[in-house]
């Protein structure tokens, strides 16, 4: 037994038809039901870990480790074993299934924790997230979802990276001009780019100029943002090294390492709480935090305070600075410790025109990692939050992207485009009218028997 594990359970089952629940870490962890003679993805290279995993936690080479919760399915669609953290908000412990022989042809599952969990059983698997989700909820004192209206995402419609990018103020006229002659519903526009010189420089005052012809248009005006990462060569990180989390290293993009601000820095608060005001002012109503992994990452930070802790502060930060009137939305988030900061979630890797994803890690963007994640995580909307399965991409050249709509269609969470509409066929215009509409604010029923294993679906190219 690892340092720092105990043993829970030890559970016989048939191996012909158990199945293992393993939740990922963050919003863009893979997760799913599988076959309890199966394996689940895993990072490919050593900065997959870091974006898309639990760094600090690696999954084992062999078996399942469910991130604050597991399950075991004894048949399909029979009872349910679950094994949860009772407080996500402190403690959101690793969970370990590791299988091996056991007597007359069955499977032996030995669980094991590295910090508290509660057992319970359930008639289904369904059951036994939801169950546990509306404990969770109740607990962190969620109110009633909302229901949020169709947006479109500048962001995977133009491409966004390290650097300005995002639509032109007469690129973004075109576009705002096209959805109005298409018809297609669009009540929220999540802008990005031109409001930073690089991350961590964020700039609200060139995006006041961009969020006024949406406004103009009867559209709500939404930005997106990594409030918790400062990239290397940053003016942010030049004038304040103080600030950053020391040790923390969040990956890299375009040829920088990123670092972590330290909410637990006067500082830094400060400066987080002033940006999010100035956005807000600026016209912004909608935020779409991205990358909030990070702020969950160890290190050594100014206050002596738990990860967990540190990360919830500068979640709290962010909502007290914005208002109760603006939508937080989160993304590459982790997902447990995130109960009751946020509206609504991303509750899977980002989207690409790709059926597959680059490299065969499933925490990467592509339609089949979208879907598989997103599909295994149903149960969480409308207890949790409002879940955000990710962008419709229709245009013609997006391969499958009527299954990807069918998806979308058939969730219940936020819906949003992340075509140029003035780009998009008949066929996609179609699809969009379809997709685009205000997310339910109930849970809807999750069937984890149907269709596809998560693991297989990536392999459907």
């Amino acid at each position: 037994m690892p340092h720092g594990r105990r043993p829970v359970a030890e559970v016989l089952c048939d191996p012909a038809r158990a199945h293992v629940y393993e939740h990922g870490w963050q919003s863009r962890s893979p997760a799913g039901r599988y076959p309890v003679t199966g394996q689940p993805p895993r990072p490919r290279l050593p900065d997959d870990l870091v974006v898309g995993y639990r760094p600090d936690r690696p999954g084992p080479v062999t078996g399942f480790q469910g991130e604050g919760l597991l399950a075991l399915e004894t048949e399909p669609g029979g009872p349910a074993r679950l094994w949860a953290a009772p407080r996500p908000a402190a403690e959101v412990p690793s969970i370990r299934a590791d299988p091996g022989a056991g007597p007359a042809g069955r499977l032996r599952l030995a669980v094991s924790a590295d910090g508290e969990v509660a057992e319970s059983v359930h008639p289904s698997l369904a059951a036994a997230v939801g169950t546990w989700a509306d404990r969770a909820a109740a607990t962190a004192g969620v109110a009633a979802a909302p229901s949020l209206a169709p947006a479109w995402c500048a962001c995977c419609a133009f491409g966004c990276g390290d650097g300005a990018g995002g639509p032109g103020h007469d690129e973004l006229v075109r576009e705002l001009a096209a959805m109005d002659r298409l018809g297609l519903d669009v009540a929220v526009v999540v802008l990005d780019g031109a409001h930073r010189s690089g991350i961590g420089d964020w700039r609200p005052e060139p995006l006041a100029a961009l969020a006024r012809p949406v406004r103009d248009g009867g559209r709500r005006a939404g930005a997106r943002i990594a409030p918790f990462l400062v990239a290397e060569g940053s003016r942010l990180a030049a004038e304040h090294p103080g600030w950053l989390v020391d040790g923390a290293d969040a990956g890299g993009l375009a040829g920088r390492r990123l670092g972590v601000l330290d909410v637990t820095h006067p500082g830094a608060a400060g400066h987080l709480r002033d940006l999010v005001a100035q956005l807000v002012a600026a016209g912004i109503d909608h935020l779409v935090l991205d990358a909030l992994y990070a702020g969950a990452l160890a290190g050594r930070r100014h206050a002596d305070a738990p990860v967990l802790a540190a990360y919830r502060e500068g979640l709290r930060l962010v909502r007290e600075a914005a208002g109760p009137g603006c939508t937080l939305v989160g993304a590459a988030a982790p997902l447990l410790p995130s109960i009751g900061l946020v509206d609504a979630m991303r509750t899977g890797p980002g989207v690409a025109p790709v059926w597959a994803p680059p490299g065969g890690d499933q925490s990467h963007a592509s339609l089949s990692s979208a879907l598989a994640t997103t599909g295994a995580r149903t149960w969480q909307h409308g207890r949790l939050w409002v879940s955000a399965p990710g962008c419709l991409l229709a245009a013609p050249w997006v391969g499958r992207r009527r299954v990807w709509a069918g998806h979308l269609a058939a969730a219940a969470g936020a819906a949003s485009s992340g075509d140029r509409p003035s780009l998009l066929d008949q066929a996609g215009v179609e699809l969009t009218r379809r997709v685009l509409r205000p997310s339910s604010p109930f849970p809807v029923a999750w069937a984890p028997d149907d269709g596809p294993e998560p693991a297989v679906v990536a392999l459907l190219a």
